[in-house]
């Protein structure tokens, strides 16, 4: 009796354990940005696409429109919830840490771009993919300061207040002041991330300081805010220089036809593509570097060619 009572016991137990539902697999790695439609992000999102395509893995993009990080919250939320998601890739900022570490709670593996995070300063995170914002700021400078020949006035924007813009402002305006000690630069001021905001900023920058001879745009839409705003002002191409950031197609047309003078090359393409590298090879059990830096080279006419092969890849659509 006592060994039919433990025989029905055991097919219990083991109908019990056949029934219990199965955890999914981990098989989906995921790209969070904001500013979803902005050239920058499409140009970070067609790294990871291409990135997934040559692993051969699974992906999606959780990013967001706009420039709202309160909405990081709702996609984290949905990553932790959707259970299947095998590694982050994370736009990062200080406003969002939050969202980075919940998802590190949730025993997602996170790795970060366009900003070095300090190992420590967020817990657990896997690696970070960026540029030395710092270094391009004092190159830009440099670059801005020979053009003027050491003489001249420097306007500077950015998209808002962030990390960042914030860092390359700075050091643009220490290197500019300790090495072109008689050229003037302007406090930063916002242009925003729409089109015809950022123009009539810029457009009335100009207006209150005539003596303007160059500027420096810490944002994406930098090169069209002041090559628009300087033809507005009846200036001709390249009577005002002009550096801004990234190599999306309509920056590359404003170096091909004079209006911008050369743009720092946030390594936009290459660092998504690198940090998906680094979560697949994480979860293969390989050892993978917690810092991971990229140059960002100053594009002038000289060298866009190459260039214009990441914003084709991106016109003709990113291909999940």
């Amino acid at each position: 009796m006592k060994v039919l009572r433990f025989l029905f016991i055991l097919v219990l137990v083991v109908l019990m354990v056949g029934c219990k539902p199965k955890a999914p697999e981990k098989t989906v790695y995921a790209f969070l940005s904001p500013n979803l439609q902005h050239p920058v992000v499409r140009t970070m999102a067609l790294g990871f696409w291409e990135a997934c395509a040559a692993l051969g893995v699974e992906c999606k993009d959780y990013s967001y429109d706009g420039v709202d990080l309160s909405l990081q919250a709702v996609a984290t939320d949905q990553m932790i919830a959707a259970g299947n998601i095998a590694g982050a890739i994370s736009f990062v900022d200080k406003a969002v840490y939050e969202q980075n570490l919940k998802l590190i709670a949730a025993g997602i593996p996170v790795d970060c771009i366009h900003i070095q995070v300090p190992e420590g300063e967020l817990p657990g995170l896997l690696a970070w993919v960026s540029t030395d914002q710092t270094d391009y700021a004092k190159r830009s400078a440099q670059f801005i300061g020979e053009k003027l020949g050491g003489k001249g006035t420097v306007a500077i924007t950015q998209g808002d207040l962030n990390d960042v813009e914030n860092l390359v402002s700075a050091e643009f305006t220490k290197e500019m002041n300790t090495l072109y000690p008689d050229i003037v630069v302007l406090e930063p001021e916002m242009e925003g991330f729409e089109v015809s905001a950022g123009i009539a900023k810029a457009s009335a920058i100009l207006q209150a300081h005539p003596e303007i001879n160059a500027a420096f745009g810490t944002t994406g839409g930098s090169p069209t805010t002041w090559a628009k705003a300087v033809e507005q002002a009846g200036k001709q191409p390249g009577e005002i220089i002009i550096v801004g950031m990234d190599y999306t197609r309509a920056n590359l047309d404003l170096v091909k036809s004079g209006w911008v003078t050369a743009l720092v090359g946030q390594p936009l393409y290459e660092e998504t593509y690198k940090a998906l590298e680094l979560l697949v090879a994480h979860n293969k059990g390989e050892k993978v570097d917690y810092a991971n830096p990229y140059p960002a080279p100053i594009i002038t006419i000289d060298d866009i060619d190459i260039y214009y092969g990441y914003a084709d890849r991106v016109d003709a659509g990113i291909k999940k």
